[in-house]
């Protein structure tokens, strides 16, 4: 199987929303915007993009806060930021923008998992 395959299918598989999860609102705009500024910086994004690759390539440990932040929360912020976009247009980009970062975040965790576990080894 393809590895780009993989983890499409990891990605989407795991990013659905459970049918038991009570209703989610919409977050509003104060609330979208004061995430967005705590938790988006392009500079530490790109501090957490560099390290990752460090990581990928040299076994380096990626020493960041997002790399420290657990897969629900690195999930919760993306699907939280998707959701600003679609409620405060004025700052649409930006909310993509982040979101992306973070759905970014997620693929890195779901493909260290398939690595360490030797997933994409044909048996």
């Amino acid at each position: 199987m393809k590895p780009q395959f993989v983890c499409l299918l990891v990605f989407l598989t795991c990013g659905l929303p459970l049918a038991s999860e009570p209703q989610q609102h919409a977050p509003t705009v104060g609330v979208c915007r004061a995430d967005a500024a705590l938790w988006y910086d392009r500079d530490a994004a790109t501090d957490y993009l560099k390290a990752e690759a460090l990581h990928k390539l040299d076994s380096v440990k990626n020493p960041t806060p997002v790399a420290k932040l657990p897969l629900t929360e690195v999930k919760a912020r993306a699907t939280e930021l998707f959701d600003c976009g679609k409620v405060d247009d004025p700052y649409h980009q930006n909310y993509l923008e982040a979101a992306d970062f973070y759905y970014i975040v997620m693929v890195d965790r779901y493909g260290a998992f398939i690595r360490r576990h030797q997933l994409m080894e044909g048996k």
